[in-house]
C-alpha cells in the first residue's frame, strides 16, 4: 500500500491562476459539466479485488479507512479547487460496491467508513449548486439508493436488469431521484430483435412521465450486438421520448 500510495499521490499542485486558465473555457458553457470525484470503498476494491476488499473491514479496518482518506485528501487537495472554480452541474463518484443480490458491504459499514467522505462532497455540490450527485455502481442498488438519499446524493446509475432492480418501485420511494439506465442491453444483441419495442415501451413513457429519468442501456455494449440492432434501438428510443435532439444512425427499417 505504501509504495503504490507514494506512486500514485500527484505532486505539486497548480496555482490559483493555472486553474483559473485551464478552467476558462468551460466559463461560458452551453452544456452541463461533468466532474468525477475518485471513490471510497471502490478505491479498495480496485485494489484489493472485491473478496479482498469486504474482509479487510474486519481484518485490517485501519488500513482501510487510510485508503478513504487518502482518496478524501486527494479529492480536498486537487479535485475541489477545480469545483469551486468550475461550479459543475454533475459530479461522481465511482464505487461498484454492489452485486446481483446487494451491496458487497453492509450499509452499516458503508455508513461508518464511507459517511463523512460523502457528506463532504454534498457539502461541496451545495455550495457550488450542482444539480446532480451522482454514484456509479453497478447491479442491485435497492438498499444503496436509501443511504446516498441520506447523504445528499441525488443519483445512481447504471440500474441494471437482471440484478432485480425495481426502478418503478424505487421511483415511488425516492421521487426527486435521477436515475439513468435500466433497459436491458441484450436486446441489442443478435437474434433480440423483436424484444426491443417491448422493453422501451414497457419502461421509458412511465418513467419519464415522472421525471427525473435518463433512458438508457443498463450497461455496456456485449460482443454479441449489431450495429443494425444499435440503429434500430436508438430510433425506437428517440421515437419514444420525442426528444429532436441527438445524431446517431438511424435504422430505415
Amino acid at each position: 500500500w505504501e509504495f503504490y500510495k507514494k506512486r500514485n499521490t500527484p505532486g505539486r499542485l497548480w496555482s490559483k491562476e493555472k486553474i483559473k486558465q485551464v478552467c476558462r473555457p468551460y466559463a461560458q458553457r452551453d452544456k452541463p459539466l461533468f466532474l468525477p470525484l475518485l471513490s471510497t470503498w471502490g478505491a479498495i476494491r480496485d485494489l484489493a479485488g472485491p473478496q479482498n476488499a469486504c474482509t479487510m473491514l474486519y481484518d485490517d479496518p485501519e488500513l482501510a479507512r487510510e485508503i478513504i482518506d487518502w482518496q478524501s485528501e486527494l479529492r480536498r487537495e486537487y479535485l475541489f479547487p477545480l469545483v469551486e472554480q468550475l461550479r459543475p452541474e454533475i459530479l461522481k463518484i465511482g464505487e461498484d460496491c454492489c452485486y446481483n443480490h446487494g451491496m458487497l458491504i453492509s450499509p452499516k459499514h458503508f455508513l461508518d467508513f464511507c459517511g463523512s467522505a460523502y457528506r463532504e462532497i454534498t457539502d461541496l455540490a451545495r455550495s457550488v449548486e450542482a444539480d446532480v450527485v451522482v454514484v456509479d455502481t453497478d447491479v442491485n442498488t435497492t438498499n444503496l439508493v436509501p443511504l446516498l438519499d441520506q447523504w445528499g446524493v441525488n443519483g445512481c446509475y447504471p440500474v441494471e436488469c437482471k440484478a432485480g432492480n425495481d426502478l418503478f418501485a424505487l421511483r415511488k420511494r425516492f421521487p426527486e431521484f435521477v436515475f439513468f439506465g435500466w433497459l436491458e442491453k441484450e436486446v441489442i444483441n443478435e437474434g433480440n430483435e423483436e424484444l426491443m419495442e417491448r422493453e422501451i415501451q414497457s419502461k421509458v413513457p412511465g418513467l419519464l412521465k415522472t421525471g427525473r429519468y435518463f433512458p438508457n442501456l443498463d450497461h455496456s455494449l456485449q460482443p454479441m450486438c449489431t450495429f443494425d440492432n444499435l440503429c434500430r434501438f436508438l430510433t425506437c428510443l428517440h421515437k419514444t421520448t420525442g426528444n429532436p435532439l441527438g445524431r446517431f444512425p438511424r435504422s430505415v427499417s
